[in-house]
């Protein structure tokens, strides 16, 4: 039974990194009328697109990872556990680097940019 409920957590969390990755190719041809990056053209270009970018490829790539990491047996397949936990790490570093790097742009004044640095850290 634990195996069958393992399984179906993975897949559940797989499908959810898929889902995620499709909602975010959208903002690879931005419109600024919507969503996330409304009242964001002015700063679109820079230093924002480079974080945004890299935050959309990289964490539906982290849940799926963590989803893997989460399912197979370290005692089983060790070296795969190992390489896939380092490409985990890889992908966890640069989703925290670019979520700092948004976190700079986002709206509400100091209290928002502090809350959106603090969840990144924490």
């Amino acid at each position: 039974m634990a195996s069958l409920a393992r399984f179906v957590v993975f897949i559940a969390i797989i499908v959810l990194g898929f889902l995620i990755l499709i909602r975010s190719l959208e903002y690879f041809d931005p419109t600024f009328d919507k969503g996330y990056l409304i009242d964001k053209k002015e700063v679109f270009y820079g230093f924002f697109s480079i974080g945004l970018y890299i935050h959309i490829i990289s964490s539906p790539v982290l849940l799926v990872l963590g989803s893997i990491l989460i399912v197979i047996r370290i005692e089983k397949y060790r070296k795969l556990h190992r390489f896939l936990g380092y490409g985990y790490i890889f992908c966890a570093t640069f989703a925290m680097i670019s979520g700092l790097i948004l976190s700079c742009y986002a709206f509400g004044g100091l209290i928002s940019k502090l809350n959106f640095f603090i969840e990144l850290v924490i």
